[in-house]
């Protein structure tokens, strides 16, 4: 009983340490475009502690008739674990977009995607 006990504390333990909390740090993007945005970076460039966003550039494209798209543009940066608990500096790129539309998927009122993303290790 008790090593059935510490096992499942330590599976849990491991668990925790791996979770993503689900945001980006200093972000006012949306929670949805910030999951898609981790998503997309964990998909293209592996799993990063500390996501902080430098800065973000917003293009609006009017479409017709008070419909407006927007391309984004997310500079962030992050830290890459590479052996150890040594832990490596990165600057990630993201160009995304917000597409004034249904989103059947989210099930909520406009569509994000991400069309970029380029990872650099400083």
């Amino acid at each position: 009983m008790k090593k059935l006990i510490f096992s499942l504390v330590g599976v849990m333990a491991i668990s925790f340490s791996q979770m993503s909390f689900g945001a980006i740090i200093n972000s006012n993007l949306s929670k949805r475009h910030q999951a898609l945005i981790e998503a997309a970076i964990v998909s293209q460039c592996g799993h990063f502690k500390d996501l902080t966003e430098v800065k973000t550039t917003e293009v609006a494209i009017q479409v017709d008739q008070g419909i407006q798209d927007v391309n984004y543009s997310t500079l962030l940066t992050g830290l890459q674990r590479m052996d150890q608990n040594i832990f490596d500096r990165y600057e990630i790129l993201v160009e995304s977009n917000y597409a004034d539309m249904y989103d059947h998927t989210a099930k909520d009122w406009g569509s994000f995607s991400v069309s970029k993303v380029a990872c650099e290790m400083k």
